[in-house]
């Protein structure tokens, strides 16, 4: 009978011991899935960002060059084309909004950017020519003399450039939980569309004198034979107007990772950002251009006048014309897209606070010729800051 009594009580442990354990569990699943709900509903489901940026330009287009240009650099003036190509700064803003549903790693977001750029240049140059003397007999006795100087050589330049972009981003991202640095990465990956939309202008004009001055020309009149100063000189003026566009549309992949650093969500933690994204976009390139140069020579030449070989007679000034205006250049192209961004960002549970250096470059984007097409890269790189608000949760 004892034997019996302890058999039965060794039996009836083990479904009382499953009983306890399998409790538990069920206990630890339902306060762990508490928590998670918890930690998921204080979560802001809607995040909305807007920030400030300070950017470089990269991408230098076909200089217009004046006829005189060598000519002018030559007697120290300021070549043409150093005060072209003049923007490297743009100032802008940007924004977007995102959206995590309650309970899920999928993030759907817009965000978009504005930045402009303008600039100006002027240069004006003068510089006195060489005084020409003169002398010739006095029908009196004696010798004439007469110093002659002629209006100083200048330049007179001006460049104006302008330039706006407009960046566009769609996408749905999932939080992959991958990191280079650690468990405490936490990472997105991302896909969607971009649109980029690009414009420039430029205007320049040129006006030159570098040659001039007055030379001795005997001429024959009424039987007596004079000594002329004839003025001689080369000058030239140059106005050239270029308008630019770019639209384009694509797929587009991004990367974007966080690791914490210092402190907790709740009291305030210090993270450090990074992403990298790419895009294939496909559009088309626009360029319209006004551009006109001539060149004006004043001079003497020498040509047989009546039945006197070799004398000298006044030639009208002569010039030479190029003008080109032309229907807007347009090519459809494709525009690979690469970029990416560091920084840091501080953050509580429905704000942040971030700020880093960001690049990106489009291959190919722009037509930067001039009488010709000649596609352009063009890049913007610079420092970025943002303030992020959550809402929900």
């Amino acid at each position: 009978m004892s034997e019996i009594i302890q058999t039965g009580t060794r039996h009836s442990c083990r479904p009382r011991l499953l009983f306890s354990v399998s409790t538990a569990a069920l206990m630890a699943v339902f306060c762990a899935g508490q928590q998670a709900s918890a930690a998921d509903a204080d979560r802001p489901t809607v995040w909305f960002e807007g920030g400030y940026h300070f950017e470089g330009l990269s991408g230098s287009h076909e200089p217009v060059i004046s006829p005189l240009d060598s000519s002018l650099s030559e007697i120290g003036f300021t070549p043409v084309g150093h005060i072209q190509n003049i923007l490297s700064k743009s100032y802008g803003a940007e924004g977007g909004i995102s959206f995590q549903p309650e309970g899920s790693n999928w993030t759907f977001s817009g965000y978009a950017k504005y930045g402009r750029a303008n600039g100006k240049r002027y240069v004006h140059q003068e510089k006195g020519f060489p005084v020409t003397e003169f002398s010739y007999p006095n029908p009196f006795g004696g010798t004439i003399v007469r110093t002659l100087e002629m209006p100083r050589g200048y330049e007179d330049a001006t460049s104006k450039e302008r330039e706006t972009h407009t960046i566009v981003d769609f996408q749905v991202g999932k939080d992959v939980g991958l990191g280079l640095f650690g468990r405490h990465d936490r990472s997105t990956i991302a896909v969607g569309v971009h649109y980029a939309q690009m414009t420039a202008y430029s205007h320049v004009q040129v006006f030159g004198r570098p040659q001039g001055q007055f030379v001795q020309m005997p001429a024959n009149l009424v039987g007596n034979f004079k000594y002329l100063p004839r003025p001689f000189y080369h000058e030239s003026s140059t106005l050239a107007d270029r308008s630019g566009s770019f639209h384009g549309l694509g797929p587009s992949i991004s990367w974007k990772s966080r690791t914490d650093l210092l402190g907790d969500t709740n009291a305030g933690e210090v993270d450090f950002d990074w992403g990298v994204n790419a895009a294939l976009l496909f559009g088309r390139q626009k360029l319209k251009v006004q551009h006109e140069a001539t060149d004006r020579y004043h001079y003497y030449a020498t040509a047989p006048w009546h039945s006197y070989p070799g004398k000298y007679y006044p030639a009208e000034a002569h010039s030479t014309a190029h003008t080109l205006e032309n229907a807007p250049r347009t090519r459809s192209v494709t525009v690979p897209n690469v970029g990416g961004f560091v920084g840091l960002s501080y953050r509580f549970p429905n704000a942040k606070i971030s700020g880093g250096y960001r690049a990106d470059f489009y291959f190919g984007a722009m037509d930067g010729g001039l009488d010709a097409h000649h596609s352009i890269n063009v890049g913007y790189h610079g420092p970025f800051a943002t303030l992020s608000i959550g809402l929900g949760g």
